[in-house]
């Protein structure tokens, strides 16, 4: 098992869910993960140039873009702590569960 310690997935998810794209993680990130043996990563939220010079809004976009993904996305699980990653991880990597976790925008 490989884990990820740095995901910049949510620019990519953020991007293409503002054209009008859904389920961007399965469709788009996913399959690669997977042949790369990655278990497990931290989606960190960045704010890339050129969005950087309104860095509040960017990560308003992020954050809801994020909070939208993770409502349809049927392929992976949030965790807070190794012991709920071995307590809640699936027999089988094709039928992972996404646990409830309330993302909120501070302004």
């Amino acid at each position: 098992m490989y884990f990820d310690a740095h995901s910049d997935i949510w620019c990519d998810v953020t991007t293409r869910r503002l054209n009008g794209e859904t389920n961007v993680f399965d469709r788009c990130h996913l399959e690669r993960l997977r042949k790369g043996g990655v278990e497990g990563s931290i989606f960190v939220i960045w704010v890339d140039p050129p969005y950087d010079v309104d860095y509040v809004k960017r990560t308003e976009q992020i954050m809801a873009a994020a909070k939208a993904e993770i409502a349809e996305c049927q392929s992976f699980r949030i965790v807070h702590t190794y012991g709920n990653y071995i307590l809640s991880a699936p027999l089988d990597m094709g039928s992972q569960i996404v646990t409830e976790r309330d993302i909120s925008i501070r302004t």
